[in-house]
Order: C-alpha cells, then sequence, then structure tokens
C-alpha cells in the first residue's frame, strides 16, 4: 500500500510540466531537518485532548477524520492566536472536556447545526456552511463505521489493526472521506492523507508504545499537505 503511494505519486513527478524536484539537492535538504525534534514530537495539551487512553484515541480518531478542508480556513471564525487546524481541534478538546467524549452513536446523528455549534462556525456563513457539510458527512460515517464494525468501541478499531499502519490506514479506506484518491492522466494518484496522520498522531501520542504503538510505522510516506509544495516552487 504504502509503495503504492510513493510509486504513484513518483509518476506525476516524472511527468509534472510545471513542477520539477531536483534530486541532487535532496540528500542535502534530507541532512538540514531536525531530527532529535522530529523524534521528541508532542501533542499540544493547550489545543489537543491528552487524557486517559481511550478517550485520547476517540478524540484524535475524531479529529482526524474532519483534518480536511485548508482551502476554507481563510473564511473560518479562528480562535484567537489559533490557525485552521488548532482552532477546529481545540474546540474538540474543549468538548471533551465539557462534555465527555463523542460516542459513534451520537456522531451517526450529528446535524449540521449541532457540528457548527461545536466547531464555532455561523450556520448561515456562506463560505464555510459548505466545510461543515462535510464535516458533518464525515462524522455521519465515522459514526456508521465504529458502530457496525467495531461495537461502538473506537478501541476496537485500534486492536483491529494489530499494531500495524498498514492495516489501520486499510480499514480507514471504507469511509469516503479517508479514500482520498485523485487522476492525474487518467492515472489514479494515492494520497490517503488524513489515515496516515492518524497513525502518526497516535504514535505521537502513546510515544510508539502500548496501543499508540505501529510495527512499521517507518513506512509512512510524506503527508500530502497543501503547504508541501511550497518547498518545490
Amino acid at each position: 500500500m504504502f509503495n503504492t503511494i510513493r510509486s504513484s505519486c513518483h509518476a506525476v513527478a516524472a511527468h509534472a510540466k510545471h513542477v520539477h524536484i531536483q534530486y541532487h539537492l535532496i540528500p542535502k535538504y534530507s541532512a538540514s531537518l531536525p531530527i532529535d525534534k522530529i523524534l521528541s514530537t508532542e501533542l499540544d495539551p493547550l489545543v489537543h485532548y491528552i487524557d486517559h487512553e481511550e478517550e485520547k484515541i476517540q478524540y484524535l480518531v475524531i479529529l482526524n477524520t474532519i483534518n480536511f478542508g485548508s482551502g476554507y480556513f481563510p473564511f473560518l471564525n479562528k480562535r484567537q492566536g489559533r490557525s485552521g487546524y488548532f482552532s477546529i481541534a481545540s474546540c474538540l478538546t474543549d468538548y471533551f472536556k465539557s462534555n465527555g467524549p463523542i460516542s459513534s452513536e451520537v456522531l451517526i446523528n450529528l446535524s449540521f447545526n449541532q457540528v457548527c455549534k461545536l466547531f464555532e462556525q455561523p450556520p448561515d456563513n456562506d463560505h464555510t456552511a459548505e466545510l461543515m457539510v462535510y464535516f458533518k458527512q464525515a462524522l455521519n460515517d465515522l459514526g456508521i463505521f465504529i458502530t457496525q464494525q467495531f461495537d461502538s468501541n473506537f478501541v476496537n478499531l485500534i486492536y483491529a489493526a494489530d499494531s500495524k499502519a498498514e492495516k489501520l490506514v486499510n480499514l480507514l479506506l471504507s469511509m469516503p472521506f479517508f479514500n482520498d484518491i485523485e487522476y492525474y492522466q487518467y492515472q489514479p494518484v494515492y494520497f490517503f492523507k488524513r489515515a496516515q496522520i492518524m497513525v502518526s498522531d497516535l504514535s505521537i501520542a502513546f510515544q510508539n508504545k502500548g496501543l499508540g504503538h505501529f510495527d512499521d510505522l517507518y513506512n509512512l510516506t510524506m503527508f500530502a499537505d497543501n503547504l508541501a509544495p511550497h518547498v518545490l516552487t
């Protein structure tokens, strides 16, 4: 699976007309990366919910289910000093702290207005209402997924992955919003961004131990973030 992501993206790079990779600069760039900081990455407790193992899993699964839509972020009602992502993450954290975790049954029945309230967005904002509709669909899908396939228990999803990143990604792909594939010159290009970030966040949250341990973590690809192309200009 991860090799499929790499090979499909390599094919795009090989045929690109406007952007080219300077392969001879890759070793120098790689050597400049702050590996120590990368290996000691932690979730921010001021933004992310990190209490109680099972609730932390529930939080991260829900958050990464809606970790998309950055094109709408300039129009989001953001919290003071927070980016779009961190505004969404902190809204969800505050809900968990005030109301407890959101069950899969509740996710199934979340309405548009409830999603807007949860993420502090006005329902009549033409720019962000579409994103909130997408959030609602993604969260409804997640509720159905966890309820029907994992007995309404988010931790069962992690157990089903059996400490394998690739297996967890494959499980998540049954939900449309995780199955991100586009086409370039009629050929599929695989990203699976949110599914891979799910693995990464779980690993960071648990320091790659216990419920957040993955034997094949090293196989993850570079996430197809919207900022990645900036280094190619």
